[in-house]
């Protein structure tokens, strides 16, 4: 389970890092991160219930 969330994470901070190098047009990097802001709520929220 921490691995998912690992994952996710580096996944969105390489977006953001892909944005500010000019690499990814902002709506892709805004789309990319919203992404993983919900799976990482969703990995936290199943966590807690557990």
């Amino acid at each position: 389970m921490k691995l998912d969330e690992q994952a996710v994470m580096d996944r969105r901070k390489e977006a953001v890092r892909a944005f500010k190098a000019g690499e990814m047009k902002s709506y892709e990097a805004i789309e990319v991160i919203r992404d993983c802001d919900k799976k990482l709520l969703a990995i936290r929220r199943g966590r807690s219930r557990a």
